[in-house]
Formats: structure tokens, sequence, C-alpha cells
């Protein structure tokens, strides 16, 4: 059904990796809707980046209505261990030692 539809679609947490092409949590192949994979955080004291990552950080390049109110720069709370890589489709990033 997903892959169908015509409106966006928001996916927060297993939602986004549904819509990639794999995830490393689980070794999934997922829906492949987004050509690029979910990769898990590597924990790096030298750069601070601890996994599960939880804390405030700074969202950026902000492309769709879905953020009207925000601003380049405002803050969101995230708890994960994965992310998806940078793709074309992507609509916001923020950075977590690497983006």
């Amino acid at each position: 059904v997903i892959k169908g539809l015509t409106q966006p679609v928001l996916g927060i947490c297993i939602g986004m990796q549904l819509m990639c092409r794999r995830s490393e949590e689980g070794n999934a192949e997922c829906l492949g809707i987004f050509e690029t994979e979910v990769k898990r955080f590597v924990a790096d004291k030298k750069s601070g980046v601890k996994v599960p990552h939880m804390g405030w950080n700074e969202i950026h390049n902000l492309k769709t209505p879905l953020f009207a109110g925000l601003k380049e720069g405002d803050f969101f709370y995230f708890v994960h261990s994965f992310a998806p890589r940078i793709c074309d489709e992507a609509i916001a990033v923020s950075e977590n030692g690497r983006q």
C-alpha cells in the first residue's frame, strides 16, 4: 500500500527504515522506496558519538511544508542507534558524528 500512495508519507523511526532499501537493524531488506541504507551508529569516544544516541540535535535543510513553523537550526530530540544515509529524497538532516 505504501509504495502506491501519491500523498506525502512521514516515516519516523522504524517507519523511515521501512521505506529505505535495506537496514542493518536485523539485516533486513525493506521496501526500497528510497535508494539508501540504514546504518548503525558506531560509538567513538574521540568524537563523542554514543550508541544509542540520546539528545537534542539541530535540524537543517528543511525541504517540505511538513516543517512549516520550524526554522533551520531548530532542535529535535533523538533516541536511536540507527540512521539512514542521506539520499536525494531527504527532507531534513541532522548530524551525530556523521550526517
